[in-house]
């Protein structure tokens, strides 16, 4: 039992033990329960209890299990729904390694702990299972206060472009209907003024030649 309290394990599920460690001195009597089981719903995460190598990890008589070498004990744990380790690799404690299954016989996830060179060495669980300590508290959180809305901003006047001197291939100008009147109107009156002009002249010519008949 000294060994066994050498060996500090970490909870693989955080439920607690929903059926208890009973093994007696006749190894296959009936009733006995080889370990503890904690409750764990299926599919729930499993971590590793303790640090060592992986010398199992496949299909059990109850189920797929996972058992680790840690130190002079083998830590078994089942039953899995899937396993995310593999054989000969070395694990720390606390790793992933698979999800909660069902099995016959066992309620939610079954530890067990077993002294390596003994072939019935087992030993009760639930004294070595270490609790994690609740994280400590930090400092208190900021307050926050809302910054103050920004006063809107209008947008800045454009200015104006520049007049652009004519091209020759611009389109021309129209002038505006007040402008086709006046020219109208001026070249109406230059047509009645070239006519009067022009009788006066055949009137001053005629009075000026000689009578045809003298």
């Amino acid at each position: 039992m000294l060994a066994a309290a050498l060996l500090a394990l970490l909870a693989p599920v955080p439920g607690d033990v929903a059926r208890p460690y009973s093994f007696g001195a006749a190894p296959f009597a009936a009733g006995q329960h080889r370990g503890v089981d904690l409750s764990a719903s299926p599919g729930a995460r499993v971590r590793a209890a303790c640090s060592g190598r992986v010398t199992h990890a496949g299909p059990t008589p109850s189920g797929l299990a996972v058992t680790i070498r840690c130190g002079d004990h083998a830590v078994t744990q089942l039953p899995l729904a899937r396993i995310a380790v593999r054989r000969g690799k070395h694990v720390p404690a606390g790793t992933l390694l698979g999800t909660v299954g069902t099995g016959s016989g066992h309620a939610g996830l079954h530890l067990g702990v077993r002294r390596a060179d003994e072939e019935h060495g087992y030993v009760d669980p639930a004294p070595l299972i270490a609790r994690q300590a609740p994280p400590p508290i930090g400092p208190p959180p900021l307050v926050t206060r809302p910054l103050p809305p920004r006063p809107l901003r209008s947008p800045p006047l454009t200015a104006r472009r520049p007049l652009q001197p004519r091209l020759a291939h611009d389109p021309p100008v129209t002038a505006p209907w007040t402008a086709w009147i006046g020219l109208a109107l001026a070249a109406a009156a230059l047509g009645g003024t070239v006519p009067t002009i022009r009788a006066r002249r055949r009137r001053r010519c005629g009075a000026l030649q000689p009578d045809a008949a003298a």
